[in-house]
């Protein structure tokens, strides 16, 4: 989402600088390759530790030498890091909530403690945009005012996954058989363990379905063994993470995210905008994307038997999985295009600079 943002606001006249906050301890870096690849900007932030405030000192010594009009974060460590080493210079600070923070560990935990500190920062901020309504209720439940709030759904940049080839279909030689896949982190919040268990039934009836799971997340190694134990690691791909994810959608027939808990999730905009039907959870901002019979097929959060009823239903319907992928690419043009998200975006700006430099 970020990057498609860049990209947008790059043909509104706007030069983003994408600040990448790097854990020393878990240095993903997947994002700086993908933006240097797109041609924008990036500066990467040392973090030492879960609460590393010397990163705010880094990210203000950078500010100093910059004109920056705008601050703009995403995330409550983002959120934080951002506004303490914002205060001194007087910019304004636009937020994007993708979620609320979970993780809780205890009462005191680092999930409760991050939650805290995010709400007292974000109180701050001249904008803190949802990317869903619920999301925005959340906020306004724990104190952002709801004048401050603007919902701003996520976009894709439509055309490149509309036009992308199936490379991996070559990959795993899919030939003429069916693959399911699943687009996420590997952690136990998405879903992965349904996923399987789903895969372990619609096998029973069509026993050449591949199933590819894309991504990688602390549960990867418990799904590869549950794999084994249900008897279907033949038919289970583990891709890793990959950097060519048009081409990942192009190769997939059916895309399933069978999450607990959502905002509003890139993989489903960008499997629709694939013109892949979706099968998923009915959670957070999803069903008013993922429109039954319409584009895809909705489940409920936990369901096994619903979930591989429903991917059955479109495994063996290939006119079904036309018609919804064809309905649902057309919806992510008219509503979810990075276009649209981008000027959306360039709206606030606009308000909130101009507001300031009003004062």
């Amino acid at each position: 989402m970020l990057l498609a943002l860049c990209e947008g606001l790059k043909t509104l006249s706007c030069r983003p600088v994408v600040g990448m906050i790097r854990n020393s301890q878990k240095p993903n870096l997947e994002t700086v390759k993908q933006a240097r690849c797109l041609g924008i900007e990036v500066e990467v932030f040392e973090c030492r530790g879960r609460l590393d405030w010397s990163t705010s000192r880094r990210i203000s010594n950078w500010l100093q030498g910059q004109k920056v009009e705008l601050i703009h974060t995403h995330g409550y460590k983002s959120d934080i890091y951002g506004a303490t080493a914002a205060r001194d210079f007087d910019i304004p600070m636009v937020a994007t909530c993708h979620g609320l923070p979970k993780g809780q560990l205890g009462s005191l935990g680092l999930g409760h403690l991050y939650g805290i500190l995010d709400r007292l920062f974000l109180r701050g901020f001249e904008r803190v945009v949802a990317v869903s309504d619920e999301l925005a209720d959340s906020l306004q439940k724990r104190g952002i005012r709801k004048k401050r709030i603007t919902v701003i759904p996520n976009g894709v940049p439509v055309a490149r996954f509309a036009e992308a080839l199936p490379t991996l279909g070559r990959e795993i030689g899919k030939a003429n058989r069916i693959v399911v896949g699943m687009v996420g982190r590997l952690i136990a919040e998405k879903g992965p363990d349904l996923f399987l268990k789903a895969a372990q039934a619609i096998l029973v009836r069509f026993p050449d379905t591949l199933f590819a799971l894309i991504g990688n997340g602390q549960e990867r190694r418990n799904l590869e063994e549950l794999a084994r134990e249900l008897k279907i690691e033949g038919n289970v791909i583990f891709t890793g993470e990959r950097r060519d994810m048009p081409e990942i959608y192009a190769s997939l027939d059916i895309v399933v995210l069978p999450s607990l808990s959502e905002g509003m999730p890139m993989a489903i905009l960008e499997a629709m905008a694939a013109g892949k039907p979706v099968v998923a959870s009915c959670v957070g901002a999803i069903p008013g994307v993922v429109l039954p019979n319409r584009t895809g097929l909705l489940v409920e959060p936990g369901d096994v038997v619903g979930l591989h009823r429903a991917i059955t239903t479109l495994v063996a319907a290939p006119e079904l999985r036309v018609r919804l992928g064809e309905e649902g690419q057309r919806l992510i043009r008219r509503h979810y295009s990075a276009e649209a998200m981008a000027q959306g975006y360039m709206e606030i700006y606009h308000q909130v600079v101009g507001r300031r430099v009003a004062a």
